[in-house]
């Protein structure tokens, strides 16, 4: 005879087992991918048609976990982009770029941090952002969560994207998962785990509330009216977090995004809101290619520079030399050597005498109505390392960020500021600390 407290845990055994499942049958069945999933070597980002690409605009297209740049977008009669790109309002001003990763059923891969990083390298090894004056991004599931983490790893693009648009990203994480990840070893899965008891949401989260500058920028989230196979994959709270504009969608998590025609509201929504954009910010002209090393804009001026905090209040100092150069497109910032270390904790009473150095950044700051604003900012250096009180600093070397200078007008008492991004460990507080470099930046070349 099978004991009470035995079959509560055949229970949960098989509620998970089940939940697992239904989770990739969901996926199996409207991806259509029972097929051995791809080589990363395979997956490759894209623009839509040929030729030259340098409108004034370019929409991004993410896509979720499982799915790709052809599938996740497409039904039996068209395709989300395809529908875009000949869309007769937009062909003259607007281009579709579509960033494609690994993500694999079984096996292993890189998380949303990791993709966040692939991401920004897709769109700087196609020149998207050097290319076009405004750029757009259009996500789907924890494809929003992948664009979230570039844009708080890559604040210096922030000034050419006017509009976020998300279709039902689990931005407080999903219940599917609970279970989902138990199967899985892909790690993308645990990276959208509940965000009660999820870090890196978490610090999302946190982070784009202290950004006042993202608050400006138009994010729309549409979330999904309908159950997929009798699942509510992300519940309308998780999908209209940290939103401006929100729209319903009678649709399932998977149809979401599979428009049928430019009169469908899947894709009418995003085409309004871009209408909008393009209203608010101009149709622009296109961008010249950019120069190749060796052109006249090419050449560059440099400043040395030697600065710490050591004199401020900030529990963490820091140290930071290296080199300064500016060409007429970038800044580049290569730090010979940093050196973090912890010096006191009073300002956190309650807090363990230890901190977590999240990540790096550099930027761009400007005295302005009696205080110091960062007008642009670099791409972000993750660190992940632990100070404690009183041991030996932590030591970094050869570093370099690239701050991007396009459609900034540098002021002559401009200058250069290093951020230290960090958070006690287990509360899930995120702030970030300074180290302003006593120099102004170089004239350009």
């Amino acid at each position: 005879m099978i004991s009470k407290s035995s079959w509560r845990v055949r229970v949960a055994i098989w509620s998970a087992v089940f939940g697992a499942l239904l989770v990739f049958t969901i996926v199996l069945g409207n991806y259509g991918i029972l097929q051995k999933p791809s080589s990363p070597f395979e997956v490759r980002s894209e623009y839509v048609g040929k030729g030259v690409h340098n409108k004034p605009f370019a929409v991004v297209f993410v896509h979720g976990i499982f799915g790709d740049k052809k599938n996740t977008w497409s039904n039996r009669a068209d395709a989300f982009p395809a529908l875009l790109a000949a869309d007769p309002e937009y062909q003259g001003t607007v281009d579709e770029f579509l960033f494609e990763y690994y993500t694999p059923m079984f096996g292993n891969a890189a998380g949303i941090v990791g993709l966040a990083e692939h991401l920004r390298g897709s769109l700087e090894d196609n020149n998207v952002f050097a290319n076009h004056q405004h750029v757009v991004f259009l996500s789907h599931s924890m494809g929003g969560l992948i664009v979230r983490q570039f844009l708080l790893t890559n604040r210096g693009y922030l000034n050419q994207i006017p509009m976020l648009f998300f279709y039902a990203t689990p931005t407080n994480g999903t219940d599917l998962t609970l279970d989902a990840h138990k199967l899985s070893t892909n790690p993308q899965l645990r990276g959208m785990l509940p965000i009660q008891g999820n870090d890196l949401l978490r610090s999302i989260q946190a982070q784009w509330l202290r950004w006042p500058e993202v608050a400006k920028i138009p994010s729309h989230c549409a979330y999904e009216e309908l159950e997929t196979d009798g699942v509510m994959v992300v519940p309308i709270a998780s999908a209209t977090a940290l939103c401006t504009q929100i729209d319903s969608l009678t649709a399932n998590h998977i149809e979401i995004v599979k428009p049928t025609d430019r009169g469908d509201p899947r894709y009418s929504r995003f085409a309004t809101a871009l209408r909008e954009t393009k209203r608010e910010n101009g149709n622009g002209q296109a961008k010249e290619q950019p120069r190749k090393e060796g052109d006249q804009d090419s050449k560059s001026s440099s400043l040395d520079f030697d600065a710490s905090n050591e004199t401020s209040s900030f529990p963490v100092e820091g140290h930071f030399k290296g080199k300064l150069t500016r060409s007429s497109t970038t800044l580049t910032v290569s730090i010979d050597k940093a050196t973090l270390a912890l010096r006191r904790i009073d300002a956190f009473p309650s807090a363990p005498p230890e901190v977590n150095i999240i990540a790096l950044r550099a930027g761009i700051t400007r005295f302005s109505t009696g205080h110091w604003d960062i007008v642009r900012g670099s791409s972000e250096i993750p660190v992940h390392q632990s100070l404690v009180l009183n041991t030996p600093p932590l030591s970094l070397t050869l570093l370099k960020m690239t701050i991007p200078l396009s459609g900034l007008a540098l002021e002559a008492n401009d200058a250069l500021v290093f951020s230290i991004v960090s958070g006690h460990p287990g509360r899930g507080d995120v702030g970030e600390m300074y180290v302003h470099v006593p120099a102004p930046i170089p004239a350009g070349p």
